[in-house]
């Protein structure tokens, strides 16, 4: 899979989906602004000059697909790492499942999978897609909208880990015993440690 295939796949679901709102700081819509000026994508669904600048102020403003991506893999802005990128990342994903949901007829449906079967490589066909896409609605559809729809555990957690130096590569430091625990606590309520 090529970098470009990669993003085109989520840009094209999200302009399917005719975009999405987040809630951006100002430096987060600056950054998208001037990263898109600079370096306009090979990738981009719109013609040269027809997308619209984001407002550089806080709050939450209307994104194309492009410019959610954008969002999704800002991780350069003063005080900020990969964790923040990340963050990112999961909040687009919810608010997409939540874009998904609210707005979820059986045309829309057919249209995103119709939009995403063509940048995968499977041997199932549409009729199954759409079939597996429908029986995990229901239990979607009872979700509260005010939460996220995910469970989410980042690895490493907050105050466990360091910054070191490795060969040359800055890297990050973790007990991998105290991280392994934690996840299984996460996942399964309990440590159930490998015989």
């Amino acid at each position: 899979v090529t970098g470009v295939q990669t993003c085109a796949l989520p840009i094209s679901i999200i302009d399917a989906l005719g975009g999405i709102d987040i809630e951006l700081t100002k430096a987060e819509a600056k950054y998208i602004n001037s990263y898109l000026k600079k370096h306009p994508p090979a990738y981009d669904n719109k013609a040269k000059g027809e997308r619209v600048a984001l407002e550089a102020v806080a709050g939450v403003q209307h994104l194309d697909g492009v410019q959610a991506v954008m969002y999704a893999r800002t991780r350069s802005l003063n005080g900020e790492n990969d964790f923040n990128r990340t963050d990112r990342q999961r909040n687009l994903l919810d608010l997409l499942l939540k874009k998904v949901l609210s707005d979820l007829d059986i045309g829309t449906l057919m249209d995103l999978i119709d939009v995403a079967v063509t940048y995968a490589d499977t041997n199932l066909n549409f009729q199954t897609l759409f079939d597996l896409a429908r029986s995990l609605l229901p239990a979607l559809m009872d979700a509260d909208p005010d939460r996220s729809l995910f469970e989410q555990m980042r690895i490493p957690m907050d105050k466990s880990y360091s910054y070191d130096t490795y060969n040359g590569a800055s890297v990050v430091r973790y007990n991998l015993t105290k991280h392994a625990t934690a996840l299984h606590e996460f996942i399964y309520g309990a440590y159930y440690p490998a015989n």
